[in-house]
């Protein structure tokens, strides 16, 4: 199997950071052209790309390997297997036959369903029904099997996230079971729920160091670089009932044909080393690697760590035909758009450079926390006759929108799309013309381009700034994430941060998201509840990371004792701390100033929704309480004693 094996290696080594379509053009999906054909495909990649470096190394490579055929083996027996499958049916049609057999042979496998399996076009009660439909088909399928009850993780179909909390329950997952074998989608699978399974497993692996001996990727829909088949003839009727047992997506298409058909075609592959003359054969494709070698080919195309947005945005509505080409002709006008706005921001910027770049940075930042009253930080600093800070008002109603500079500067290595899409379109196209990620680690300028963006964004803080403000901030609640990249490119910039009892902050998480039209349930569930203790967690441990000078303040001291709390504020930042100036910021700033209306007469409309301190108290049943104390509890503690802050009533 090495000999099979080196190709990887090769094309890994000398190809780094490929594209999709480059690493399906050197990876077989196109094994059978001719050379002619195969001359073009590589051509038309070649023309393609912008990556001079990349080009370089297809040069170098000298002759594309053409794929071999895969080698014929037994199912595995006696070792544990551990299955991970986007939505409950891909196991089945991907390696249902082989885990038959391996079963058979005393091998040990659990199931482990990643999403709850429900699409885009079904929301609110409808969408429940249809996941616990699939739920009950899938503990049908794997009932009267020696696996075992499968494992739910219900991400949210089509919408899962790579966040932190995606990543650590993929990971509890395995060590859970302690595989000697993990099986998952191809990564180059075309739906994208497959290759974030993939890429969840690769992120899981390398931050908890998972010791799994060997990673086998199976085929559901795409073509499969294989390197090993599994002749599942003798089980092929058992695999044919089982894929009878998705009732809900036979309704749709003849899901069971599909995957017998698929093993019939992949026969072909390895017809001589089938028995002469063998009737109805079926085959199982997979590519076999050592765990090292997978994440240096997988890993290398997904690259990244985890996305820091903890939940997924509204899913897109299902169109179609004549949706999908309206579709494609926005994209190409976006495409078009964003090219213009290219070129006339660089044309700007030539004549009239001194609005584009500014030497002195933000004097303070305003990291977080989520749904912790920033915007009422921000509204209290901004009525400071010495200081300037924005936005003061969400969704830009003051025209002015949150940064997310270090948020994108944080993915220029690991999503140089994500780098480019912000540097695009955000705070209309200000950033535009250095939207081009050419910065990434190894690039030669790395360093003066990245001082340039730091100028950019010097003019972009300061151009929103009060006149006369003699101290300059802004706020982007996601920044405590990137503070070790804030202590990087501006290391004497103070942060301030405000945080919230975590009751309060999952009861307004969980309105937010109704205003945001992307929840429709009443009650707070506990699946809300583990995942905002993720976040909270994750934030928790970045102010105990952080080295640099940071304020820390609570919501409940900032209700109950604002003149104090605001006080130590201002001679932190070195404001005028004085009673007088401290009184008018705190009567401008008051709550119905901002919401234009008495605290607790809440709307669910409006972002300045309650005001009050202690409604998750209410709103949270006692489990879902206790399950806060479990997570946070040793957390909070370490936070209290750090900053030197009173957060006994969190704890309770």
């Amino acid at each position: 199997m090495a000999a099979k094996l080196s190709k990887f290696r090769l094309i890994d080594r000398a190809l780094p950071g490929l594209s999709e379509l480059g690493y399906r053009l050197l990876f077989g999906a196109h094994s059978q052209a001719g050379p002619q054909d195969r001359g073009r495909l590589v051509a038309d990649y070649l023309r393609r790309t912008r990556d001079l470096e990349v080009l370089q190394r297809v040069l170098a490579v000298g002759n594309l390997p053409k794929a071999a055929a895969p080698q014929l083996v037994p199912a595995p027996s006696g070792r544990r297997l551990l299955v991970l499958a986007p939505h409950q049916d891909d196991e089945i049609i991907g390696c249902g036959g082989m885990l038959l057999q391996a079963m058979a042979q005393g091998c040990a496998v659990r199931v482990v369903y990643l999403t709850d399996g429900v699409g885009a076009r079904l929301k609110g009660a409808e969408a429940r029904a249809y996941g616990q439909q699939r739920r009950q088909e899938a503990l049908e399928v794997w009932g009267d099997l020696p696996a075992g009850e499968p494992v739910f993780l219900d991400l949210p179909g089509k919408a899962m996230p790579l966040d932190q909390a995606a990543v650590r329950a993929v990971g509890q997952a395995v060590e859970d079971f302690a595989p000697d074998m993990v099986l998952l989608p191809f990564f180059l699978e075309p739906p994208e729920d497959h290759r974030k399974c993939a890429r969840l497993f690769c992120l899981a692996a390398r931050e908890r160091g998972l010791a799994v001996p060997e990673v086998w990727s199976y085929q559901v829909y795409g073509s499969l670089a294989a390197n090993l088949a599994v002749d599942i003839s003798a089980v092929a009727p058992e695999k044919a009932r089982l894929m009878g047992l998705w009732r809900s997506q036979n309704q749709v298409y003849d899901w069971a044909s599909y995957a017998m058909g698929l093993a019939s075609v992949n026969s072909w592959q390895v017809k001589n080393q089938l028995p002469r003359g063998q009737a109805e054969p079926r085959v199982e494709l997979f590519l076999s690697l050592p765990l090292g070698e997978y994440l240096a080919l997988a890993g290398g195309f997904f690259g990244g760590a985890p996305q820091r947005e903890a939940y997924p945005g509204p899913r897109p509505e299902a169109g179609g035909g004549e949706q999908d080409a309206a579709a494609k002709l926005k994209q190409r006008w976006i495409t078009a758009k964003s090219q213009a706005k290219m070129g006339l921001r660089r044309l700007e910027v030539l004549a009239r450079p001194g609005e584009y770049y500014a030497e002195q940075g933000p004097d303070f930042l305003v990291v977080g926390l989520q749904k912790c009253g920033t915007y009422w930080l921000t509204n209290l600093l901004m009525n400071h006759p010495e200081a300037s800070c924005q936005p003061t008002q969400p969704e830009g109603e003051d025209r002015v929108k949150e940064g997310h500079f270090f948020d994108a500067v944080g993915a220029l290595d690991s999503d140089p799309e994500f780098f480019r899409r912000r540097m695009l379109y955000k705070h209309h196209g200000f950033f535009a013309d250095l939207a081009q990620p050419t910065l990434r680690a190894g690039t030669a300028g790395r360093g003066a381009a990245l001082a340039k963006l730091c100028r950019r964004y010097n003019a972009f803080v300061r151009r929103n700034a009060r006149p006369g403000a003699r101290l300059v901030g802004e706020k982007t609640a996601e920044y405590i994430f990137h503070h070790q990249l804030i202590g990087q490119l501006y290391p004497q910039t103070k942060l301030v941060c405000v945080m919230r009892h975590p009751r309060d902050r999952i009861v307004s998480f969980h309105h937010h998201q109704i205003r945001k039209g992307r929840w429709d349930h009443a009650e707070i569930e506990d699946w809300e509840v583990a995942q905002y203790c993720d976040r909270v967690a994750w934030e928790y441990a970045c102010l105990l990371e952080c080295q640099q000078a940071l304020h820390l303040i609570t919501y409940e001291e900032l209700t109950r004792r604002g003149p104090e709390t605001v006080a130590g504020l201002c001679r932190f930042l070195g404001l005028d701390a004085s009673a007088e100036v401290v009184q008018k910021m705190l009567d401008q700033a008051r709550f119905d100033r901002l919401a234009k209306k008495n605290p607790g007469a809440g709307n669910p409309h409006q972002h300045f929704r309650q005001g009050k301190v202690g409604e998750g108290k209410q709103r949270l049943s006692p489990a879902q309480q206790a399950m806060i104390q479990e997570r946070l509890g040793e957390l909070t503690r370490r936070v209290a004693e750090r900053y030197g802050l009173d957060l006994g009533e969190y704890l309770e």
